[in-house]
Formats: C-alpha cells, structure tokens, sequence
C-alpha cells in the first residue's frame, strides 16, 4: 500500500511522496501540531482543508495508478473544518460524489462494482468501521450545496439508511401456521 504524505509548509498543494500516514493539517485542527502515526508536523501556515480534498479528489488524482490518499481520519477531519468554515461549496459536484463513494465502499465489505471508490483499495483498512452517519451527513451537504443528487449518491444514502435503521422497530409475529411474519413499525 502507497500512502502520500503532504508538506503542506509549502503553498497550497506542493507535495512529496512518502510511506507514512498523513498528518492533520493545522487548519482543522486547531494551532497545535497534530499528526496520525509517523509523521513530520505540520507547520502553522498550512494549506485549507478544501484544497487537500479537491486534490484528493480530483479526476487526475482518482485515475491514477497510485494516487495520492490520506487515512479516513484525516479526511473527516478535513471535510469537517471544511463543514465547519463553510468552504463546502468549493467541492464541486464529483468531487462530493468521490467522497461519499469512498466512506460508502469502506463502509461495506462487497459494493456493486458501479459504485465502488477507486481510492478505496489504497486506504488502510486494518480498523474497519462503519461511516453511515457521516455519509448521510455528506449527502445532505450536497443536496444543500449543488442540489442535485447523482445515482451513487442516492445509493449510498439509501444503504446509510437501510445500515441505521433501528432494529427496535422491528416487530415479530409468529403466526398460527409456524411462519413469521415481519412487520416495521
């Protein structure tokens, strides 16, 4: 597995290759250095959140034998100081839709082949977990911003739904003939 690291002291999108996992830059999380596993710091005159993801994100970057990618950790924590500057509407369309393909593939073992991420088999997966909840959260903000909703998009949310739905709601009768039926509440 090639993971790209960032020197992101360098103005926007300057880079080199690295094996290591890639730091959170400083402007998602806060003024102190943080970094996920072995990595150099990051400096305080980082690169925006959204410039990372629409790198990471771009159509050069996806097609690419080994394309550039960070830990699903930092990628949140950069969509999420993106969310929280309002910087989402720099992302444009497919770029929104790369990102939720790739929190959905990861998210479920076997995805149509349709709506798998091309990132997705370059991303550490030795912890895997569900992203649901982000997805649904990532859906909305594209509905939000662009207002149209692509068919991976649609997918995804509907297998976000389907994962978060309550099994509280789910009621059992045994009926009279030994069969079960199944009613949602």
């Amino acid at each position: 597995m090639r993971v790209t690291s960032f020197r992101l002291f360098h103005s926007f999108c300057s880079y080199s290759r690295s094996t290591h996992t890639t730091a959170i830059p400083n402007d998602v999380r806060g003024s102190a250095s943080q970094t996920l596993g072995v990595q150099q710091t990051i400096s305080t005159g980082a690169v925006p959140g959204i410039r990372i993801l629409c790198r990471i994100f771009s159509a050069s970057n996806l097609s690419r034998r080994n394309p550039d990618v960070f830990s699903t950790r930092a990628l949140r924590e950069l969509y999420l100081g993106a969310s929280a500057r309002g910087m989402l509407s720099d992302l444009s369309g497919p770029r929104f839709s790369a990102i939720i393909s790739l929190f959905g593939t990861l998210s479920d073992p076997d995805p149509p082949c349709q709506f798998k991420s091309p990132l997705a088999q370059h991303m550490d997966t030795k912890q895997p977990r569900a992203w649901w909840g982000f997805i649904i959260q990532m859906v909305r903000d594209k509905k939000q911003i662009t207002g149209v909703l692509k068919e991976s998009d649609l997918y995804w949310v509907m297998r976000a739904r389907v994962s978060e739905a309550s099994m509280v709601d789910l009621n059992v009768y045994a009926g009279d003939g030994g069969e079960f039926c199944f009613y949602l509440a």
